[in-house]
């Protein structure tokens, strides 16, 4: 369970009384916003999934029993082996075509959260391992996979046929899902 399980810390800050409120809920991918136009980035998706946000109306306060603004924010925990980022790339039926980059390697230091102290510099870096990528609407299409063989070798895998591809090529494709594994797990690409 380790290998793709992390853990996802929601913490609610109470505005006024300074109280403040968290959950811990396990995941198994980080399901990422795409803007519906332009180009962005997978760090601009993290930022905007990690970012604090105001909750509506009045939460009540456990501590003080009183109804407050609140705001609330996600962070990571615990870091999965192999993180999986799915990019949402359909808005009702309509797919949504936007130009997303993504690195090579992946520092996710800034979205951890701030009570798990134990975690290693080198335990926040990521490589990327593999591509998902969809051609066609949101109601038909094909599948393809990038993967990296070995450090430095990447193949497209397209049905029966594979062809050796560069590491540039791959960071162009527009990716439906993103497999990123922990440096520790592998020498980097």
């Amino acid at each position: 369970s380790q290998v793709f399980f992390g853990d996802l810390e929601s913490v609610i800050s109470y505005e006024g009384c300074g109280h403040s409120s968290s959950t811990v809920d396990p995941f198994l991918d980080l399901s990422l916003d795409v803007i519906q136009r332009g180009s962005t980035s997978l760090q601009a998706c993290l930022t905007s999934y990690f970012r604090p946000e105001s909750i509506d109306g009045l939460i009540l306060c456990s501590q003080c029993n009183v109804g407050r603004p609140a705001v609330k924010q996600f962070s990571l925990l615990h870091l999965p082996n192999v993180l999986c980022f799915y990019l949402k790339r359909c808005h009702h039926d309509t797919k949504i075509n936007t130009s997303i980059t993504f690195p090579a390697d992946l520092d996710l230091a800034p979205y951890l959260s701030h009570v798990d102290g134990g975690q290693s510099a080198w335990q926040d870096r990521y490589s990327l391992y593999a591509v998902v990528n969809h051609s066609g609407q949101t109601n038909s299409g094909h599948y393809t996979a990038y993967i990296r063989s070995a450090p430095g070798s990447w193949c497209l895998c397209d049905d029966q046929k594979i062809v050796s591809v560069s590491l540039e090529h791959v960071l162009r494709t527009d990716a439906y899902v993103l497999l990123y594994h922990k440096n520790l797990l592998a020498i980097r690409a």
